[in-house]
Order: structure tokens, then C-alpha cells, then sequence
């Protein structure tokens, strides 16, 4: 597909496939971390009503009355810092974005495979930057995700821009899923190990 001395319509061909790839994998990550936060978000809330009925109930041993303070504070404060990031982060808002950015941008490239002469490519080069400027950049993760799996068809020049596949595939799923699973750690599986030590039936 590609050639080392390539044309105009050469580039902008592979500038359209890699970054609207890569902004639809943006907006998978987005979504997926959006997915993490709120199922978190509702299993704290979840234990933190749960405790509080159990120590409404006197279901918690006497003393155990420090841990189950701590547990509620602990759990209160992951309730408060989850529904921030959600808000502040503006998960839902980001992931459409990359999207839509994602999907402008493929609609180039029909205009461009009937691009024949200089000034018409030349436009298309400006609209494909005027996408860009309109959303927020995506991550390395992002592109390194595209290039993983479509690195057979780079050019050695694109090659040396980006690591070796074989360190990708370690690497990517240590920043893709290891931080969302430390993640449901802390919030899901944490605090079930501490209320289910310090209840009493």
C-alpha cells in the first residue's frame, strides 16, 4: 500500500486511515474507562448504604466499631472522588467527540479518492486539519493500538517512529486494563473483603 518517496495523495490516504482509526480507539478507551468509573461509582455507593444498615442493624461486632468508622470513610471518600471524575472528566462528552472526530474525518476519504489534480488534494489536506483542530488530541495508546495491529503495512521509515510490535503487545495491556483493574480492585473487591470481616450475624 505504501511507497517510500510518496505523493501528496499517498500521505493524506494514510493520514485519514491511521487518525480516524485511532480516534475511534480513542473513544473505546473513553467509553471503557466511563464504564469502570460508574459501575465502581455504584458499588461503593452500594456498600456504603449496605454498612450503614448493617450498623443500624448492630451487625457489626463491637470491636470491630474502628474498622467499620474507617470502612465508611473509606467508602464515602472513593463515593465523592468517583462522582467527581465523572464529572469533571466528561467521559461521555470525550468519547463522542473522538468519535464524531473519527467518523468527519473518514468522509474525506471518498473526496479523496477522486482527487486528481494538486488544489483539490491540497483542500482536503486543509479540511483534514481543520477537523483536527476542532477536537481534543488523542493518546499515544491510541495510536500505538492502530499500529499493532496494522504495522505490517508501514513503511520501514513509519516503523521507526513507533516501538517494536513485539514491546506493544507486552505493553498495552499494562496501560490499557492494569490501572482499570487496580481500579474494581479498590472500589469492588476491597471493600467486600473489609465489610465481610467486620460483620457480625
Amino acid at each position: 500500500m505504501m511507497v517510500t518517496n510518496m505523493g501528496k495523495k499517498e500521505i493524506l490516504d494514510f493520514k485519514i486511515w491511521s487518525t480516524s482509526i485511532t480516534r475511534f480507539n480513542a473513544a473505546k478507551r473513553i467509553t471503557s474507562w466511563k464504564h469502570c468509573i460508574r459501575w465502581s461509582l455504584l458499588s461503593s455507593s452500594v456498600y456504603l448504604v449496605t454498612l450503614s444498615i448493617l450498623i443500624y442493624a448492630e451487625k457489626i461486632q463491637s470491636s470491630h466499631s474502628e474498622a467499620s468508622q474507617f470502612a465508611s470513610i473509606f467508602l464515602s471518600i472513593l463515593v465523592m472522588s468517583l462522582s467527581l471524575s465523572v464529572n469533571l472528566n466528561h467521559l461521555e462528552i470525550r468519547a463522542f467527540q473522538y468519535h464524531e472526530c473519527g467518523r468527519k474525518i473518514r468522509r474525506l476519504a471518498s473526496k479523496l479518492a477522486g482527487a486528481v489534480d494538486d488544489t483539490k488534494i491540497d483542500d482536503l489536506f486543509e479540511n483534514y486539519d481543520d477537523i483536527l483542530d476542532k477536537y481534543e488530541n488523542h493518546m499515544s495508546i491510541d495510536y500505538y493500538q492502530f499500529a499493532l495491529h496494522n504495522h505490517k503495512q508501514f513503511t520501514e521509515n513509519q516503523k521507526d517512529k513507533i516501538p517494536d510490535w513485539y514491546l506493544m503487545y507486552l505493553w498495552m495491556p499494562i496501560a490499557r486494563y492494569i490501572p482499570q483493574m487496580l481500579v474494581y480492585s479498590v472500589t469492588v473487591v476491597l471493600p467486600l473483603i473489609l465489610i465481610s470481616r467486620i460483620v457480625s450475624f
